[in-house]
């Protein structure tokens, strides 16, 4: 996260300027963002939460990339970046804690060619 936001550089909305490459600050993609959507997101990947628990944990986490924008700290495209590194960072995360179900016996079709 930090290394991308050293890369772009890109400056805050207070300063009133949009620019890349700024040396100095760390504005894209948002940290506040990445964070909510990574943390909530694996949480919910984790405890096996319902579809409904994991659509609450993505409404809490475009609330704060909501918040971010409405306080000023970040341009909206840093926040849905954020939001997005948030995202896949949770996804990248769960595949080595949470196992996928074993395929049932059921779901494989059986031919069996040598009664007939």
């Amino acid at each position: 996260m930090r290394g991308t936001q050293v890369a772009l550089a890109r400056t805050p909305p207070r300063t009133g300027h949009d620019l890349l490459f700024a040396a100095g600050v760390l504005s894209c993609p948002s940290g506040h963002a990445a964070n909510a959507a990574a943390c909530l997101l694996f949480a919910a990947a984790v405890t096996g939460a319902s579809r409904a628990w994991t659509a609450a944990a993505h409404a809490v986490a475009a609330g704060v990339a909501f918040a971010v924008v409405a306080l000023g700290y970040h341009w909206p495209t840093d926040a849905v970046a954020g939001w997005a590194l948030g995202t896949f960072l949770a996804c990248l995360g769960r595949i080595p804690v949470v196992p996928r179900p074993a395929r049932s016996e059921a779901t494989v079709p059986v031919y069996d060619t040598c009664s007939k």
